[in-house]
């Protein structure tokens, strides 16, 4: 990877943020969250550690337990860590959340598709579900992680849509400085990079301006070791884990196999 500080220098960052009583937060005197837990953990796992604390594991087993989950990247991001940690747990949260919510976006879809495939259940492509797909276009979805959600989800559930048109979309909404904004022609942000850029290797293709993209990557990268959201910005979990999955995909290997 192109990393302007160190693999140990990250881990120095992402281990500063654990919290004694078990879990990852945003920092000091802030309380754990799940989401931070879980770009923590995935983060470490990408550096080749897989190390969890006996106070995070009753951490995660609490929130399935007896948490409040209010929407399904929390069900999936916390059926990720039950799964990858082999906690044992009641998931009570995993379960209500299917009978709480309903998907009303391209992001809602995929995180329940994918919740539904960690928890081994059943895909059920009913009406609703295949005539939401057949309706939507780049156009229409306008966000780009809508965009990038909707094309992982059809890829993931292996359904035949029209994927020039979502690859020439995604490369025509890469900004000269190598990032992508949430809309044509808006700010550069690494989470936006970073759904593009998935989407556009689950596609078999890559942006227009790979070695801008790198730079835009590694210079969010903070004295700390951690990534912030664009360069001068504070770092964080969330965006160091964005950072960590963007550079692995535009390794030389990645590259090279397009």
């Amino acid at each position: 990877m192109f990393l302007k500080k160190g693999r140990q220098k990250i881990i120095d960052f992402i281990n500063s943020h654990e919290l004694s009583e078990g879990g990852y937060s945003l920092g000091p005197y802030v309380p754990p969250s799940l989401e931070d837990t879980y770009y923590a953990l995935q983060s470490l796992l990408n550096l080749g550690i897989h190390r969890i604390s006996p106070a995070t594991v009753a951490y995660i087993k609490e929130i399935a337990e007896e948490g409040s989950l209010s929407y399904f990247k929390l069900a999936y991001h916390l059926a990720i860590l039950i799964k990858k940690y082999n906690i044992k747990a009641k998931p009570v949260m995993l379960k209500s959340i299917l009978e709480k919510f309903h998907p009303k976006s391209a992001s809602d879809w995929y995180y329940l598709i994918m919740f539904k495939i960690i928890c081994g259940k059943k895909i059920d492509l009913n009406e609703d579900l295949i005539s939401w797909i057949k309706d939507q276009t780049p156009e229409k979805l306008r966000y780009v992680t809508e965009v990038g959600r909707y094309v992982l989800l059809m890829e993931k559930l292996k359904l035949d849509y029209d994927r020039k048109r979502y690859i020439n979309w995604l490369r025509l909404l890469q900004n000269p400085d190598g990032g992508f904004g949430p809309l044509f022609k808006t700010t550069s942000f690494l989470e936006h990079a970073y759904i593009a850029l998935k989407a556009l290797n689950s596609l078999g293709s890559k942006p227009i301006y790979i070695r801008k993209l790198r730079e835009f990557i590694t210079t969010s990268q903070a004295k700390k070791g951690g990534f912030g959201r664009q360069s001068i910005t504070v770092p964080t979990l969330e965006y160091t884990y964005y950072a960590l999955i963007s550079l692995l995909i535009l390794s030389d290997s990645y590259c090279k196999s397009i």
